[in-house]
């Protein structure tokens, strides 16, 4: 299976990603970042197959060709 790490702006939606994950019987990695503290997420995970984000943060993480 695909390693996943959900990267969400809020505590709310981190927290929203686990409860759906859990219910699905998905592993995934959820952390808190926005902007630049999600290029440092994504890149304390050498192993991820799937970065999940929105908005600007997306954009960001697609232009620095994080995964």
């Amino acid at each position: 299976m695909s390693l996943i790490l959900f990267i969400a702006p809020f505590k709310n939606i981190a927290e929203t990603a686990l409860k759906v994950s859990q219910k699905m019987n998905i592993d995934i990695i959820v952390e808190v970042g926005n902007m630049e503290e999600a290029l440092q997420i994504a890149n304390k995970y050498d192993d991820i197959d799937v970065i999940i984000s929105r908005g600007g943060t997306a954009e960001l993480l697609k232009d620095e060709k994080i995964p």
